[in-house]
């Protein structure tokens, strides 16, 4: 569907933004299926989910593709090291994770981009 079309890359959209996709969904099975009274009767009427729904599903599909080392964006996954310093560096002991590639950062937007967002270690 033109909806799902290269959706990891966009995937981090905001909110109002995803409503607004969900919309055209929303009327189109309004159309279709007149007697339903509701979205999520016409989705089961239709036999299909809703397009944020189907747009993680995707985003998972592609980040398990992407784990793979053949795959060409691999490189661009966040690399887990060990913390083997012995001594106090004034941090945070909870922090389970450190990564080795520069790229990562803590910012909002890093945060809700696809390889962060779908990435479980």
């Amino acid at each position: 569907s033109v909806m799902e079309y290269a959706v990891p890359v966009w995937q981090a959209i905001p909110a109002f933004l995803s409503d607004l996709l969900e919309s055209v969904q929303k009327r189109a099975l309004r159309i279709i299926f007149t007697g339903a009274e509701t979205y999520s009767e016409a989705l089961q009427l239709a036999g299909i989910t809703s397009l944020a729904e189907r747009r993680h599903d995707l985003c998972i599909k592609y980040m398990n593709k992407m784990r793979q080392k053949g795959h060409p964006l691999n490189h661009l996954l966040p690399k887990q090291i060990e913390n083997s310093c012995n001594y106090n560096l004034r941090q945070d002991k909870n922090e389970h994770y450190k990564f080795k590639n520069s790229t990562f950062c803590k910012t909002k937007r890093t945060d809700s981009f696809f390889t962060f967002k779908y990435f479980k270690p």
